[in-house]
């Protein structure tokens, strides 16, 4: 809903009075009521005793949810693969756009389940919500209050693992990330993703987050890196084809996709991955998807890992354009030996991490009935 006096606004301001708008209306919408009744029908919460621990969810805000859904999915992701049971307590106006959010809707596959209210729960269970309380309610054994508008602080905040792509775990991807490992690698350097300039040299990356943009980087290499090192173009499939050479593939053209069936095994074959911004912020998915198989990350933003990564330890890093040739060189002529120290540690990082499991199990047995999730430290700039 647009109207002039709304159009005048500043961005920040217009963005936040149109999110109102819509939430307020959804609680006259007919379509939100007979979503929230039909979920109710269909996938009821029902008590029973169970050696899984109950996880209860209520979000109120529409910026907590995530785009199409991905921070919810992610929550949802790390309980289950946590071996608990969640439900939703299905307040409006989270739960009346399930049907048109794709990775909210994708879950109704999933043993998950709906609550008119928490108090309507009589066995013990951990409410995670986006409002805080300072008394448990009856039966509730801890409260987690999810954090995402104030920047992180580490004494304060548990930060939330940034994710792989919301389809690899309906895929069951990251349950088998060892299988991904192929017994040899065929690419030394390997980048694989969106290359556009309208979505990849966002003004926001240099004047936010203070980055190079994806776009940005992928000339300048063009432009300056030794042609004789570089291939661009569909990955190899030779096994020794590009060894010492960085390859770069752009998946928007439609010669150089790459299945999903077959992403990770492609991101696996390379020793290191050249991990560039997003769209509107320096993290992105494929970062994850690297060290979760087994490959080295490059990157500029170790800093919005919680705890932050350590070039030369479990990664590469750079801090402008000529040190990112000078990392790409060092990578494509770094002693075997070393390589395979990095990915060691870049393997144990993503375990200790970044793993949903491990860490669903690290908020179970946190100490204490109050503790705050910070679902967004990658959406603040963090000095490195």
């Amino acid at each position: 809903m647009k109207y002039k006096a709304i159009e005048k606004m500043k961005p920040r301001f217009r963005k936040r009075l149109e999110r109102y708008v819509r939430q307020s209306l959804c609680y006259i919408n007919p379509i939100a009521h007979r979503v929230r009744q039909k979920l109710r029908k269909s996938h009821p919460f029902v008590e029973q005793q169970s050696s899984q621990p109950l996880i209860c969810i209520r979000i109120t805000k529409y910026e907590i949810e995530g785009r199409q859904g991905r921070r919810f999915n992610q929550l949802f992701r790390i309980w289950e693969r946590s071996g608990c049971r969640v439900v939703v307590e299905d307040r409006l106006p989270f739960v009346g756009n399930f049907p048109k959010k794709r990775y909210k809707h994708s879950l109704l596959s999933e043993n998950l389940s709906f609550v008119s209210s928490h108090k309507k729960i009589t066995t013990p269970y951990i409410m995670v919500a986006d409002t805080p309380a300072e008394e448990l309610p009856a039966h509730c054994t801890k409260w987690i209050t999810l954090e995402y508008g104030a920047p992180f602080d580490r004494h304060k905040h548990v930060a939330l693992p940034f994710g792989m792509e919301p389809f690899l775990y309906q895929l069951q991807a990251d349950r088998h990330c060892e299988s991904w490992q192929p017994p040899a690698k065929c690419m030394r350097v390997f980048f694989a993703g969106g290359t556009r300039e309208a979505s990849y040299n966002k003004k926001l990356i240099e004047t936010i987050y203070h980055k190079i943009t994806r776009y940005q980087a992928l000339e300048f290499i063009k432009a300056q890196f030794d042609p004789a090192l570089l291939h661009i173009g569909k990955p190899p499939t030779d096994e020794s084809a590009c060894l010492a050479k960085l390859v770069l593939t752009d998946v928007s053209q439609a010669e150089n996709r790459i299945p999903q069936s077959d992403w990770l095994k492609t991101l696996a074959s390379a020793h290191f991955f050249l991990c560039l911004p997003g769209t509107d912020y320096p993290m992105c998915h494929h970062t994850i998807e690297a060290m979760a198989c087994g490959t080295i990350p490059i990157l500029q933003y170790p800093e919005h890992f919680e705890p932050p990564l350590v070039s030369g330890e479990n990664c590469l890093s750079f801090s402008n354009q000529e040190e990112l040739l000078t990392t790409l060189r060092r990578a494509i002529e770094m002693p075997l030996a070393e390589v395979e120290m990095l990915r060691n540690n870049a393997c144990n990082y993503y375990q200790q991490h970044l793993s949903f499991p491990r860490f669903g199990q690290r908020l179970l047995e946190h100490p204490g009935t109050h503790l705050t999730l910070h679902i967004a430290k990658h959406l603040h700039p963090i000095a490195p």
